[in-house]
């Protein structure tokens, strides 16, 4: 138990423990807006508080009972009481006093002497904090000093707030929270900490909220209050949180000093790893933990007269890489990988979570939860992966009003939806959804569920399946576009490929479809369900029912492959000439080493809409023609490759989806990874030496960076780079790509810039 160090606080623990024995005597009162004797009733319980010699361990409370300010807990507790008239006071629960009038002074100072004396069979001590949720953290050490024979009881936690010398006295001890909880303990000696977080107002004065937590037999014939103990923040007091208290390395952690009084502060000293050095003088630290262990953390403040410190031991625990659990935030480094998540994980409101390329994170049977930010961008460089060798309930997105990014990822083995996304703005670019298999009613690979706000772009979903649901997406309640996205061999009961549903509008622009297959004999590939969908330049390929509107609109299909017989504008039904597709439909085939492009013959190329916001995106070093994957000329080719979104395609690893020329490993380049000189080699290449050559570098995007060799005749088969782009700046780490074209020939090769 963490206890404040303020010697004022102190001193009042302390007090409580030195009478454990004697009974605090909880007095309250139960008031109405109108009633007429209040005042003189709230006015003899003030004086007898305020009256600390004559009444020593009085706890007031003030149960407000209508009016704009009605307090919680008040219908339960007027109920175990059975009040009637107003006022009603309580005394240690079953000493009452009813009314009011000139001598309500000296009714409630009996009732106080009737209890006064009794002896307690335990000692309550209470820790007051101020969490990072703007929460009253009342920690309560319950210690059995006798036995009790009754079992019906309970601890109850309460806030009050002090508004005394304010304009209007009416709730002076008014009560702001209420929580009542079953009181496990009867025997000697046995003891527990009771916790419980109460929501605070933002424009509270919190030197005027005092914390209450006593224990009572809840039984109408005998509410006997067995013991009560109350504690505010009076003085100069100390206390502070954290956003997140453990995680993996590396550990970000924002802390925050909730110290009071707060403008009287002069001056801060933090230690932040208990090495007794002071590590910051801010207010609101930012500390990053990069080795494993636990970490003492201390505060010390000063007013100018008088200092106050708070020591949290062991406050902060970052875990070792291959046991990670609970809240966490930071940024996950690929040095410190792999990870492996034993579980559930959460990224708090406030916190955030940043994966670096190339880490790879391992989730036993677990979840992750993002409340807070992810950021997992891999874009054009080695890919994060999520995996798992038992199976893990897939990551999800939750009420988040950040902007969050998944980018190049690997997502396998989810036994649940791999990716969830509620209530949240995420871009989802690049992607790999592979192998994920879903029982019941889930979704194999991604829902998305009232989110507008979502980017669902160049992402391949392979081999996902479910047993009761769709395949591989399933959108509920959402409005966005679908572009440039391959979808192969998925399997689902009601949907093998997507269900939109509840309300939705989808754009599916550019998609790849097929090969996938359902198991229901009513199934689609395609389900919409009281929804709007458009199709437009994909091409859909499969067995059996393409696409159902049962309850929704097919509102618009255009140029577009679509197998049995799909009506619309410009729609074909051909063979796409795919370069090499999987053996057969369904999950069971394996997608990993099919290639989805387009051979030349192709019907679908340049097939698409002709209007120029659909064009493919411009070869730099070939005017009029598509850069690849695309094809052909500037017309829309149908299909992922198609489109102005194609060219981010050359960021997928080949291992996951083959987009490159079989004999693009022509070209060598060495040292690869490279820092920042790299030698490109033409040997291997059989072309004529007498034919103008273009050699040059291009980013992940597409975009160029650098042209080596201008359309000029040469006879040098070997190049340097020295990571430059035209403008001589050296460009940061990536997958840049070289390309050599000759008036018959091109050919492209990846290389990695790592700094």
């Amino acid at each position: 138990m963490k206890k404040l160090l303020s010697t004022v606080i102190m001193l009042l623990i302390m007090t409580s423990i030195v009478f454990a024995t004697q009974t605090y005597v909880l007095g309250e009162v139960f008031t109405a807006t109108t009633c007429g004797w209040c005042p003189s009733a709230r006015s003899a319980l003030n004086d007898m508080h305020g009256n600390d010699e004559s009444f020593p361990y009085l706890i007031p409370l003030i149960w407000q009972i209508d009016g704009t300010h009605t307090s919680p807990g008040n219908i339960a507790r007027r109920s175990l009481y059975e009040v009637a008239g107003i006022p009603h006071a309580r005394f240690g629960g079953n000493v009452s006093v009813i009314g009011g009038g000139d001598n309500v002074y000296n009714s409630y100072a009996n009732a106080y002497g009737q209890i006064v004396n009794r002896t307690s069979p335990m000692s309550i001590d209470i820790d007051l904090n101020i969490n990072d949720q703007n929460e009253l953290v009342v920690n309560a050490d319950v210690l059995m000093t006798a036995n009790l024979a009754d079992s019906t009881n309970s601890v109850v936690f309460v806030l009050t707030y002090d508004l005394t010398g304010i304009m209007n006295p009416d709730y002076f001890a008014s009560v702001k929270s209420y929580h009542a909880e079953s009181f496990p303990l009867r025997s000697t000696g046995q003891s527990r900490t009771f916790t419980k977080n109460h929501p605070i107002d933002k424009s509270w004065d919190m030197q005027r909220v005092s914390a209450i937590v006593f224990v009572q037999h809840m039984d109408e014939d005998d509410p006997v209050v067995y013991q009560a103990a109350k504690e505010s923040f009076q003085g100069l007091t100390t206390m502070f949180a954290a956003n997140v208290r453990q995680g993996p390395p590396s550990l970000h952690v924002q802390f925050t000093d909730n110290s009071l009084p707060e403008g009287d502060i002069e001056t801060r000293e933090w230690d932040l790893n208990g090495d007794g050095q002071i590590d910051s003088t801010e207010k609101n630290p930012y500390f990053i933990y990069d080795q494993p262990g636990t970490y003492t953390v201390s505060l010390k403040i000063s007013d100018g007269e008088d200092d106050a410190v708070l020591v949290m031991e062991d406050y902060i625990t970052v875990l070792e890489p291959d046991n990670v659990y609970g809240s966490i935030t930071g940024i996950l480094k690929q040095q410190y990988g792999p990870y492996k998540i034993v579980g559930d994980v959460t990224i708090p409101n406030n916190g955030f979570l940043i994966i670096e390329p190339g880490v790879e994170i391992e989730i036993d049977d677990s979840l992750i939860m993002v409340r807070g930010q992810l950021t997992a961008n891999a874009l054009g460089q080695e890919p994060i992966m999520f995996s798992s060798e038992n199976g893990w309930k897939g990551l999800r997105i939750y009420n988040s009003d950040v902007d969050n990014q998944i980018l190049n990822c690997i997502f396998s083995d989810a036994t649940e939806t791999a990716l969830r996304i509620e209530n949240s703005r995420v871009e989802i670019l690049n992607n790999t959804f592979q192998n994920n298999s879903a029982t019941g009613p889930y979704a194999g690979a991604l829902k998305i569920i009232s989110s507008n706000n979502t980017i669902l772009r160049n992402n391949l979903f392979a081999n996902n399946r479910s047993t009761g649901g769709v395949g591989a997406v399933e959108i509920e309640g959402s409005s966005f576009n679908i572009n440039n996205n391959i979808f192969v061999n998925n399997t689902g009961q009601i949907a093998a490929v997507l269900f939109i549903k509840m309300g939705s509008s989808a754009d599916l622009i550019n998609n790849t479809i097929s090969h996938n297959n359902y198991t229901a004999e009513t199934g689609f590939h395609i389900l919409n369900s009281s929804s709007y969908v458009n199709i437009r330049n994909s091409i859909i390929r499969g067995e059996g029912t393409i696409v159902s509107d049962l309850t929704g609109a097919i509102t618009l299909a255009e140029y577009s492959n679509i197998s049995d017989g799909f009506s619309g504008v410009n729609i074909i039904d051909k063979d796409p000439l795919f370069k090499k597709a999987s053996e057969g439909i369904g999950y069971a085939y394996d997608a990993s080493n099919a290639i989805w492009n387009l051979q030349d013959e192709s019907p679908c190329i340049d097939a698409g809409n002709p209007a120029s916001t659909y064009n493919d995106p411009e070869d730099p070093a070939n005017p009029g023609f598509a850069l690849y994957p695309a094809k052909g000329t500037l017309i829309n080719d149908m299909g992922a490759f198609g489109g102005s979104s194609a060219e981010y395609w050359l960021s997928i690893e080949d291992d996951f989806i083959v987009n490159r020329p079989d004999d693009s490993l022509n070209i060598s380049a060495y040292p690869n990874p490279f820092n920042p000189n790299i030698t490109i080699s033409l040997n291997n290449i059989t072309y004529n030496k007498s034919d103008p050559i273009n050699l040059s570098i291009f980013n992940a995007k597409g975009q160029l960076i650098k042209t080596l060799v201008n359309n000029e005749v040469t006879k040098q088969t070997e190049f340097f780079w020295n990571g430059k782009d035209s403008n001589e700046t050296y460009v940061p780490s990536g997958i840049y790509f070289v390309s050599f074209i000759t008036v018959d020939q091109r050919f492209n090769h990846k290389i990695m810039l790592l700094k």
